[in-house]
């Protein structure tokens, strides 16, 4: 039974409650587009990546120092970290947030939510 996270200022969140046991209380406020790609053959057998987005419930937190300095020694330009809920996350190595893309250069997970890294991507403007 769903009911309002006493820890959120009556705000609702996906928190759940089973008897008087929070079971979870994580807020993901935030929404976000994993990117996954499938190849498939076209009709002259010739190899066809098709992107699919999926949308998931997130919370967006910043990167620590350590993060950002350990990060930049391998060339890296972290921006950002998501948690989602692990059932979520299927090893994709993009997300799409705000309306910008996004590489997932490292997770970490923490019981039932993962940490997704995210940097900034070169290249082409999206």
């Amino acid at each position: 039974m769903a009911r309002v996270c006493p820890e959120c200022s009556g705000m609702p969140s996906i928190a759940t409650f089973w008897g008087r046991k929070l079971v979870s209380s994580m807020v993901l406020d935030d929404v976000a587009y994993l990117v996954s790609v499938q190849i498939t053959k076209n009709v002259y057998q010739q190899e066809v990546q098709t992107e699919k987005l999926r949308r998931i419930y997130c919370r967006r937190d910043g990167i620590t120092r350590v993060e950002f300095y350990n990060a930049g020694k391998q060339d890296l330009k972290p921006a950002f970290m998501l948690t989602t809920a692990q059932i979520d996350y299927n090893s994709e190595n993009e997300i799409v947030y705000n309306e910008k893309r996004y590489g997932i250069y490292r997770t970490y997970p923490k019981g039932d939510y993962i940490e997704l890294y995210c940097e900034e991507k070169g290249g082409a403007v999206q």
